[in-house]
Parts: C-alpha cells; sequence; structure tokens
C-alpha cells in the first residue's frame, strides 16, 4: 500500500470527496479505511428506523408508514438485551445529524433503548436534532425526562423542535433538559400553543444560553416576558418571534439585545407595538414584521426613540402603513432599504 494511504488526514480528505458508493466500498477494501468512510456514511440519518436496522431482525418490527409521507416504518418488537444493542452502539457514534418523530406507537422504543443506554445519550456525537413530537397522551413526566435524556447530549449544537401536540409535559422538560447543552448555537421551537407550565424552565434557559446564537419560537400566542428573557442571551445574533399578542404589564422593564443584528416580529398590531416598544438593539440591521390584522400605527409610537440606530433594511407585511409610521421611518437616518408587502392573512 501506499504510503499516502497511511497518513489519516490524507484518508480524510478523499473520504470527503467521494460520494455514498465509494465511501462503501472503501470501508469493504480495507479495515484501516473503515472509521474514516463510516464516519461520513452514519453522519447523517434521515429517520432513527435506519438505525434501528442494527437491531438484530428477530427485534425488529417492520412496517409502511404513510404519515407523513409513506416509507418504511421500523420499531422494536419483544424486550431488548444488552447483546442486542452492540451494533447499534457501535456505528451510533458517526450520526451528527438526524431526524425524528416521537408518536405513541414508538416513545416506548426509546424507552428501551434508554434502559440500555447506561445514563449516557444514545448518540454521543450527535450536532442537529430535527423532531417533531404530536400530543402523546399516555406519557409521563419521568419517560419524557428519559426520551430528552437519550435524544439530548451535551454535544448538540442545534435543534429544531415541531411541538405540535398542547403536552406541557414535554414542553416543559425539554427546556429543562437545555440547560444541559452547554454549546447550543441554534434553537428553533414551534406549537401549537406555549403551555404556560413551561415558561419557568424556558426563562431559566435563556439567561444561561451563553452560546445561543440563533433563537426561533413559534406559538399562536407567546407569553411576552419572552423578550425580556431572550435579551439575557448576550450572543444572539438573530431571533424570530411569531405570536406577539399581548401588550404584557405596564411596568415590563426594557429588553436590550446587545449582539442582536437580524430580528424577525409577526403577531398582532397590539402586540407588536408593544414589543417594539420593549426591545432596543443597538447592532441590529435587519427587522422584518408582520402582522395579522388591519391595525396600524405600530412604528409611530417609536419616535423620538432610537431602539435600532444602525437599522438599514426594514420589511414590513401589513395591512396599510399609517402616515405617522412613514414619518418616524423617515427619520432612521441609516435605513437603506424600505420593503412594504401586503399581508397575505
Amino acid at each position: 500500500m501506499h504510503r499516502f494511504w497511511t497518513i489519516p488526514e490524507l484518508v480524510d480528505h478523499v473520504c470527503e470527496e467521494s460520494d455514498y458508493q465509494t465511501l462503501l466500498v472503501m470501508a469493504r477494501v480495507r479495515r484501516s479505511f473503515w472509521a474514516h468512510a463510516m464516519r461520513l456514511v452514519w453522519s447523517y440519518q434521515p429517520r432513527l428506523s435506519y438505525l434501528l436496522r442494527l437491531l438484530p431482525e428477530e427485534r425488529q418490527d417492520v412496517f409502511d408508514d404513510f404519515e407523513p409521507e409513506c416509507y418504511e416504518y421500523v420499531g422494536i418488537t419483544g424486550d431488548l438485551l444488552a447483546s442486542d444493542c452492540t451494533r447499534l452502539h457501535l456505528y451510533a457514534p458517526f450520526v451528527k445529524t438526524i431526524s425524528v418523530i416521537l408518536q405513541e406507537r414508538n416513545y416506548k422504543d426509546l424507552l428501551q433503548l434508554y434502559m440500555h443506554s447506561n445514563g449516557q445519550p444514545l448518540l454521543p456525537q450527535l450536532r442537529d436534532l430535527d423532531i417533531t413530537s404530536p400530543e402523546l397522551e399516555s406519557i409521563s413526566n419521568n419517560e419524557c425526562q428519559q426520551i430528552l435524556e437519550l435524544l439530548l447530549g451535551s454535544s448538540v449544537e442545534s435543534i429544531s423542535w415541531r411541538h405540535t401536540g398542547g403536552s406541557e409535559l414535554m414542553a416543559t422538560s425539554f427546556f429543562t433538559r437545555l440547560q444541559a447543552i452547554p454549546r447550543l448555537r441554534y434553537l428553533q421551537w414551534e406549537a401549537d400553543t406555549f403551555p404556560k407550565e413551561a415558561d419557568e424552565s424556558l426563562y431559566s434557559f435563556l439567561p444561561n444560553a451563553s452560546h445561543l446564537q440563533t433563537f426561533d419560537i413559534s406559538a399562536a400566542i407567546l407569553p411576552p416576558a419572552i423578550l425580556e428573557s431572550a435579551s439575557h442571551a448576550l450572543n444572539l445574533r438573530t431571533a424570530s418571534f411569531s405570536g406577539l399578542r399581548e401588550t404584557g404589564s405596564t411596568d415590563t422593564p426594557p429588553s436590550t439585545f446587545p449582539s442582536l443584528e437580524k430580528l424577525f416580529c409577526s403577531g398582532s398590531s397590539v402586540g407588536l407595538t408593544a414589543a417594539l416598544q420593549q426591545i432596543s438593539a443597538p447592532q441590529l440591521t435587519v427587522l422584518l414584521i408582520t402582522w395579522y390584522n388591519s391595525g396600524s400605527g405600530i412604528i409611530g409610537p417609536l419616535r423620538g426613540s432610537q431602539p435600532f440606530p444602525v437599522l438599514t433594511f426594514l420589511q414590513m407585511s401589513i395591512g396599510r402603513v399609517s402616515e405617522d409610521d412613514l414619518q418616524t421611518i423617515f427619520l432612521w437616518k441609516n435605513l437603506k432599504i424600505l420593503r412594504l408587502l401586503p399581508n397575505s392573512t
């Protein structure tokens, strides 16, 4: 064998430039290539079912699933033994990105895997997690915590979570678990409703999220206090708040985002007016606003203040713009682009 192939960095480079089939061939050709190739073959997994295929055949429950699309679904049948998980634990450290759908039919599978995890995350090198969780009616608080400990290890840097159910147990457990993820830089959380029971766990997480750079939260109605809490994430660069419909208390403190550069806000005219009067962002350059009703005049109240002194791009999706709004906008000397779009809602 040529000396070229004895240099790990060069083998890694060749693997990174190779397609999927070539990587499979390299893994089979020589034992010394196996780890280099498998690192990339297994780095992205579109579904948890691919990992469960590593279990013994007699432990696999295979059938076609048609929601949200047709694909082969693999579950666990029977009780797992420690020896059943050998291959799974061999390949799991290679996974960096995965999508998971939590359903009534499969959350028990995750609890079985948790029993054989020895308190460690299933995917110890996971970086990016995309998860969808409809309402799980029969899940307990302890089971929520176990599933999140299994999926959310300390190595995770990016989470996109669509919480389509109304269970406050999963939401509260999720935000509590985030406090054990020190390097989280991207968080997207979307839900039909924001459970009031989750307030405390979210507000405890955000002030300590020192690595968080992007925060995107969406619900029908967001609690007004979310702005003040998010402002304590000092390295936040991009933020999106969808569902600002309430005004909060009259003594709500101002929320200064020292590093924020891009901000998207949507909600009612009342909620947005209150939010924009509360927010101050000295580094903000891009602001996008969408409001749901026909109200106007959300920018006008900012006249005389300088909440966004370096703003260069403003986009508003609205029903109409008031004269007071325009007069205030024209006072923003650094604004270069103003884009007005019709509101489709």
